[in-house]
């Protein structure tokens, strides 16, 4: 595969990303709005309150969309940095090299294993109690 099919690819996923974030926020936003316009109209509490609890769903497209944007800064930077010509030290953006605060702790390191000795332990603890 050369260069170009490489950069005609990354920049197809990239399009077809955007599309998707595009197409989310505008189905979110009807969503939305045509909720609210019901909850105009209404007097029933417990329907508002379901209405209501639809709008907050809708968010889910700005967290989705967020990490869409951040997979397609990843990959314009390949296309900038990794095919054709090199430097020699490329800086992945922040927002990309960075998880979100909610998933650092996915990403960071476990903390140092068992030894073989510790869980033989655990077993024979285990055992003891059966």
């Amino acid at each position: 595969m050369n260069d170009e099919m490489i950069r005609s690819a990354i920049h197809c996923g990239v399009q077809q990303l955007e599309c998707a974030v595009s197409e989310m926020e505008q189905a979110a936003l009807q969503i939305m709005e045509l909720s609210e316009s019901l909850i105009a109209g209404l007097e029933d509490e417990e329907t508002k309150a379901r209405l209501f609890d639809i709008i907050q769903s809708c968010w889910f497209q700005d967290v989705s969309g967020q990490r869409m944007r951040k997979v397609c800064e990843l990959l314009k930077f390949l296309d900038r940095n990794a095919v054709g010509v090199r430097p020699a030290k490329p800086q992945m953006p922040r927002s990309v090299a960075e998880p979100p605060a909610g998933m650092r702790a996915l990403t960071q390191k476990p903390a140092a294993a068992l030894n073989q000795a510790q869980i033989d332990g655990h077993f024979q603890t285990a055992r003891a109690w059966t």
